[in-house]
Parts: structure tokens; C-alpha cells; sequence
């Protein structure tokens, strides 16, 4: 019994017609020799990318409370994405409208005063300054500074310190339970708040982009409170230490499923789960996640995004009392703060 003939596009497992892509790469190139490899390859980044600007511009119908896509969806994807953009910069698409274009300075920032705005100042007479001796300060005894005494405890000097760096609210939800969902951009080690959240492996050890950025501002203090807290978590399980000289009270540390491993979903659920839970056991009232296991665990970021977000949505509103009332998700990198943003906006509460 023969078999029947397989296409080229099914053999390659793809949508797009094989054949039909070779034929125009013939008319174009007709000069170069084409290998067979080459209309395959060529039909799927078309497929690829093809997929890649119907999801977006379905994201952006949803957020818009669409049911069909139009061209305006489409112009939408396109510009929120930094890759597509700069790849169809030059293509017009039709019918889809055009794309505001706000000069950066004429957008009124807290600490920036517009250019636009004259500051008149004042220039106050120029008087001959008195000369006076000019006298050495006088160094302070040991362990004083004037008449106060020294604090020695670097942790409580912490405690004092006015974060570093400039954090933005991007977004913002109200749970119906009271709870604050919001997204940052920032540094997580800058973050004034109870508690932050530190995704290490089964030892605690400021390791990856999160734990080397919360050891270099909390210091041998929080190296200090590491090592002495002597525990092996297992994956989803949390701890708790103290904070060493971050500008916050606790660091939560959670052992995060990796993307390889088996039921990774409701690893990371009982993860972000477990923070919780400590945090409301400590009386924390702020929480600061970044993205757990999106790193260097290979989460998908957008999968990581909604199983965090359903997770904490779930924790509040399965009736168990909380002292946590704002959680953050402290976020730097331009594609985690657009899938967080759009993941929370679209969140049902």
C-alpha cells in the first residue's frame, strides 16, 4: 500500500506553504543558487513572526475589550514591542491610525523642572567677606560624636537611610480584599519597604543578579545573617532572615522551581505561597517580589508573571488572615515591567 505524498510544509511541521515561499525567493534571487533548506527556514521565521504579532495585537484587543483584531491592535503590538518596532519601523500598516509622539521633555517629571519654564534668580549683592581664623575642628573621643554617644549597631544606622535611586509606580490594582498590587521599576536593593524577597537555590546564598544586588548594599551585616542561619530548603519552601544594611526590616528567601522541572507551576505557586505565609507570621505589613525563576531558572517571563500574580490573588482571597497589605513587584529589565503591566491590567478582581 503507497503511501500518500506529503507536502513540504507538513514534513517540516509548519503552516506556511513551503513551496509557494520558494517559488517567490526564485523570482527575486534569480541570479544565487537557493538551497532546499532555505524556503523552509524562510517560512518559519514568517510563521514565527507571523504568531508573535497576532498574540500581541490579541493581547492589546483584549486590554482594549475587543473581540476582533484590527489594524489598530496591530500598530499597537508593533510599537510596545522594541524588537518588531525597530524591525517594522519603515512598514505602514493601513486604517490603523497613528502612534502619539510626546517629546521626553515635555512629559512633567517630580525632580525635573521643565526647560520650557524660565527660573528667574535673584543675584544678591557681592559684600567683601570678614576674614576670620581660621580654626581645626576638633576630633571626637572614641565612641562619641558631640555629646551623643556612637551608634555602633550598622543594622539600625540602615534602618534610618532614605532608599537610593529613583523607583517608578507603573501600575496599580486594589484586590477586593484591600490588598495593593504594584509594579516598580527599580532597584530591589533601593526598596523602602517590611520585607523583600530573595529567589536563591537550596542554600541561601546571595547568588544571581537578585542576591548579588542585595549583598552589595546589605553588606557583611546581611553575609553575617546568612551564614549563621544554617537551613537547606527544598524547592517551593521559604526562610526568613534579617536584612543586614538594606533600607528594610526582613529578606525572605525561597528556593524557585526551575522551568526543567516536573509540576514547575505549582512549585512556583506554593513558592510565592510560602513568602507569604512567612511574612504574615512576622507581622509584615510590605512585601517586595522580583520576577522568581524567570532568571536564570528559564521561566517563561509571561508564564512566571500570571502563575505569580493568580498565586497571590488566591492566597488573599482564600480567607486566611494577613498582615500583608502592599505587595510590589520591583522589576529593571524593559520586557519583564511590560509583561508584569500587562498581566496586572488584565487581572480580574
Amino acid at each position: 500500500m503507497s503511501s500518500k505524498r506529503q507536502s513540504r510544509s507538513k514534513r517540516a511541521g509548519l503552516q506556511f506553504a513551503v513551496s509557494r515561499v520558494h517559488r517567490q525567493m526564485r523570482k527575486v534571487s534569480t541570479k544565487q543558487q537557493l538551497g532546499k533548506a532555505a524556503p523552509v527556514y524562510l517560512a518559519a521565521v514568517l510563521e514565527y513572526l507571523t504568531a508573535e504579532v497576532l498574540e500581541l495585537a490579541g493581547n492589546a484587543a483584549r486590554d482594549n475589550k475587543r473581540a476582533r483584531i484590527n489594524p489598530r491592535h496591530i500598530m499597537l503590538a508593533v510599537s510596545n514591542d522594541s524588537e518588531l518596532n525597530s524591525m517594522l519601523k519603515g512598514v505602514t500598516i493601513p486604517s490603523s491610525g497613528i502612534m502619539p509622539h510626546i517629546d521626553s521633555s515635555l512629559v512633567p517629571t517630580k525632580h525635573k523642572v521643565s526647560p520650557f519654564v524660565s527660573v528667574k534668580k535673584v543675584s544678591k549683592p557681592k559684600s567683601k567677606p570678614k576674614s576670620k581664623p581660621k580654626l581645626k575642628p576638633m576630633a571626637p573621643a572614641p565612641g562619641f560624636v558631640g555629646l551623643f554617644p556612637l551608634q555602633t549597631n550598622s543594622t539600625a544606622v540602615a534602618k534610618k537611610r532614605d532608599p537610593v535611586g529613583p523607583v517608578n509606580v507603573l501600575s496599580q490594582k486594589v484586590l477586593s480584599n484591600g490588598q495593593t498590587l504594584k509594579v516598580l521599576q527599580g532597584n530591589l536593593a533601593h526598596i523602602s519597604c517590611d520585607a523583600v524577597v530573595h529567589p536563591c537555590s537550596s542554600s541561601i546564598g546571595l547568588g544571581g543578579q537578585v542576591g548579588t544586588a542585595l549583598g552589595v548594599v546589605g553588606g557583611a551585616p546581611l553575609q553575617t545573617a546568612i551564614n549563621s542561619h544554617h537551613v537547606s530548603l527544598k524547592t517551593g519552601e521559604a526562610t526568613i532572615t534579617g536584612a543586614g544594611n538594606l533600607p528594610c526590616e526582613y529578606v525572605i528567601h525561597v528556593h524557585g522551581p526551575s522551568w526543567s522541572e516536573t509540576d514547575s507551576l505549582p512549585l512556583l505557586n506554593k513558592s510565592v505561597k510560602s513568602c507569604l505565609k512567612l511574612a504574615s507570621d512576622k507581622n509584615i505589613k510590605s512585601i517586595s517580589f522580583p520576577s522568581i525563576s524567570s532568571g536564570g531558572n528559564n521561566f517563561p517571563k509571561q508564564t512566571a508573571a500570571q502563575c505569580i500574580l493568580q498565586s497571590i490573588k488566591g492566597y488573599f482571597e482564600s480567607g486566611c488572615v494577613s498582615s500583608v497589605k502592599n505587595v510590589s513587584f520591583v522589576l529593571f529589565d524593559q520586557e519583564s515591567i511590560d509583561v508584569y503591566t500587562s498581566e496586572l491590567a488584565r487581572m480580574d478582581i
